[in-house]
Formats: C-alpha cells, structure tokens, sequence
C-alpha cells in the first residue's frame, strides 16, 4: 500500500497549533504510527521528536522491487505551518524521499491522521506479543484454559494471541477472519511474510495434544481451496500452519502428513506448537531489526516447525549481515 505524498501550501489558510501537545503523547504518536507502518510492510528507520511534530524515516519496495524512500511528519495539531512543511520539503529533496505530512484535521495538501491510518488498515495500537503475560495466556489458551482477568471461549483468544504474535514476528498484519465472522466457513487469520508470501493459519485450543488426522485436517483443506480462489491475481497461498498446544504425532509422522497435504492441496502445511511460537516471538523481540530479511519459508518448510531451523536462519542471516 503506498502512501500519498504531499505537495502546495494551501494549508496557511488554517490557523495551525505551535507545538505538540505533551512530550509524553508525542513519544506514543512516534511509536503508534511507527508500529502501523511496520505493520503495513514499511521498514521504519528512524524516528525524531520536534517541538511542532514527529518524523519518521521508512521506505518501501514497491512492484517493480525498487525502493521508495518516505519522510512521514505527523502533528496532533490542526495542522503543521506551511512553513515547516517546506522545511521538511527541502530535506526531502536533498535525500531524495518523498513527502507525507499527517495532521489531526488534515488540510487539502495533509492527510487527516484519521485517514492516513485507514489508509494503512488501521491503527496498530500496541504490540500484544511483548506484554508481561503474552507467553503465559498463550500457553494457557492452547491448552483451552482461560487465562485469569480474560473472557469469552479460550479458542477465541488463542485465535488472537496466535495473530498478535505471528503479526509481530513477521513485522506484517494479520487479518482476523475466523472469531471476527462466526458461523463462516473461513480460516483463522491470513498473514503475509516479509518476503512476500501468504499463509493461512488455523488455531486449535486444545487440552491434550492436537491430534492431526484427515477428518481434523478436511476443513483446513476446503479453507486452502477458498482462499486460492480470493486471492487470485493477488498474494499467491504459500502455505498453511496449524497452531496447538502441543501435537499427538511425532515429528516424522507431522512430516508425512505434510507432504500428503501437500500433494493433495498444493500448499505446505506447517504445525507450531504454542511453545515454539512463544520463543520465537521472544527471540525476535532482541532481533527486530533483521526479521524483515529472515527467509520464512524455510521456517515454515512443512512438518513440525523447528526452533532449531529458526535459530539457525537467525545465525546464518546475522553472521552475513553488513550493519548500515
């Protein structure tokens, strides 16, 4: 999704605020549009606190791969003088980006900040997966035990907790198709990796390990089918995740079930233990700055998804690495 950028200076005809309003809410604008932006696929690079606004560095490959370089300025006031919105233009000039000034009313040459996150999808108020009781409640959830201070079905919210931390992990939003829609023949969540690749994940909130047979397995394979079809000329379907407490079958039967599905659907399937899951949320929380270039598929290879293959990837991909 790109950003529109901005251009003219119709906006001196509104008397626009001289400040942001605290440094506190500054500091929470920075990292709520920061978040949304990664979670759109943006790669944010830096962030900057002024006493009108806040900036933010980020850039994009677009269809053609070619990077677009982004200067987002954003303001809690009516709107940024046009004064400054030609400072930052000329800064942008000189670094070659373009150009996106967000206010809270918008002008003609501004985006309303209202606008600019639906544009965006919507605002990614926090990230759920780094709380103190993500690893907990998960853990809890797959074993279809809700967590203390929690309400509704335990399925419900491991649907969510399953979202908030593969959204995290992966950098992109997840969309929330199953608890959002009940009684619809739909899958749980749809995420797209970094490097561009669809999977389809179904959670199963369960008390013993998950047991996976082709009667667990049909409606899985009727979602595969489905979603083929809508994205169509979109996001290809790579693959499928089944997300459980833990699983009855060992590793090298998961994997012929795999393979099995796989001949039959086209697709990978992949099963994660909520445990797995926890760790590598976990993981990348001290290496956010390298998950944009973890290779996914390799992780989601099909079978049981190995926390060794994950840490390896992490190893291979630090030790190549050229910091900027």
């Amino acid at each position: 999704m790109d950003i529109p950028t901005t251009s003219g200076a119709s906006e001196d005809r509104v008397i626009c605020g001289k400040g942001m309003s605290s440094n506190t809410q500054a500091l929470d604008l920075r990292r709520s549009i920061s978040r949304t932006l990664t979670a759109s696929g943006y790669v944010v690079t830096r962030g900057y606190r002024h006493p009108s606004h806040v900036t933010i560095d980020c850039e994009r490959s677009d269809t053609f791969g070619c990077r677009l370089a982004y200067l987002v300025a954003v303001t809690d006031h009516e709107c940024l003088p046009a004064r400054q919105v030609a400072e930052l233009r000329r800064r942008c000039e000189a670094d070659g980006r373009l150009l996106v000034v967000v206010s809270r009313e918008g002008t003609a040459n501004q985006l309303a900040l209202r606008e600019f996150l639906d544009r965006l999808g919507g605002d990614v108020p926090k990230w759920r997966a780094l709380t103190e009781e993500f690893h907990d409640h998960l853990l809890r959830a797959a074993r279809n035990d809700l967590p203390d201070g929690e309400s509704g079905p335990a399925w419900r919210l491991l649907e969510e907790l399953v979202s908030d931390g593969l959204e995290f992990a992966l950098g992109r939003r997840a969309r929330r198709l199953g608890g959002r829609s009940p009684g619809a023949r739909v899958p749980d969540t749809l995420v797209v990796s970094p490097d561009e690749r669809l999977y389809l994940l179904d959670s199963k909130a369960a008390a013993s390990p998950f047991d996976v047979n082709w009667s667990s397995l049909r409606s899985l394979g009727e979602y595969v089918h489905q979603q083929r079809e809508r994205q169509r000329g979109s996001i290809a379907l790579d693959g499928a995740l089944i997300v459980s407490s833990n699983f009855a079958q060992d590793a090298p039967s998961l994997t012929k079930v795999a393979l099995e599905f796989s001949a039959q659907h086209r697709v990978m399937l992949s099963f994660l233990s909520a445990e797995t899951l926890s760790r590598i949320v976990s993981t990348i929380r001290n290496n956010v700055d390298v998950r944009n270039a973890l290779q996914w598929r390799k992780i989601f290879r099909g079978g049981l998804v190995d926390f060794a293959i994950f840490e390896q990837e992490l190893q291979g991909l630090r030790s190549q690495r050229v910091e900027r």
